[in-house]
Formats: C-alpha cells, sequence, structure tokens
C-alpha cells in the first residue's frame, strides 16, 4: 500500500503545449523507516517534453507499507 504524505518544490518551468510528447521519471531520494509499520520514500519526479525541456519537477513523499 503507498500513501501520499506531501509534495513540496512543485515547480513548472514551461507550459504544455497540445502535440507535446512528455517522458517522466522518479529517482528514490531517500528512504526513512518509520516505528510503525513501513516506510517514508522521497521521490524526486521530473517531467520534459519532446526537446527535452523541462515542464514538471517536484519532491514528494510518499508512506509504503509491506
Amino acid at each position: 500500500m503507498i500513501a501520499g504524505r506531501g509534495i513540496r518544490d512543485l515547480h513548472f518551468p514551461r507550459p504544455v503545449r497540445p502535440g507535446d510528447v512528455l517522458t517522466g521519471s522518479f529517482t528514490i531520494e531517500a528512504i526513512r523507516a518509520t516505528r510503525t509499520a513501513g516506510d517514508v520514500v522521497t521521490l524526486v519526479s521530473r517531467l520534459v517534453n519532446q526537446d527535452g525541456d523541462p515542464v514538471l519537477a517536484m519532491t514528494s513523499d510518499v508512506h509504503v507499507t509491506h
């Protein structure tokens, strides 16, 4: 199970235009064990257009249970 804990550093440096082709990626920046069941995972997300120009960048924390 995954639950969002928050989004920070959300940026939209360029607009997305009709016909743009978007590619996204997530990078795990950190994993922190909690005292309760599960971990907090920090993700850095990036979305770029067909020219490689960034259109979205954000850092988010999610709670992952196992």
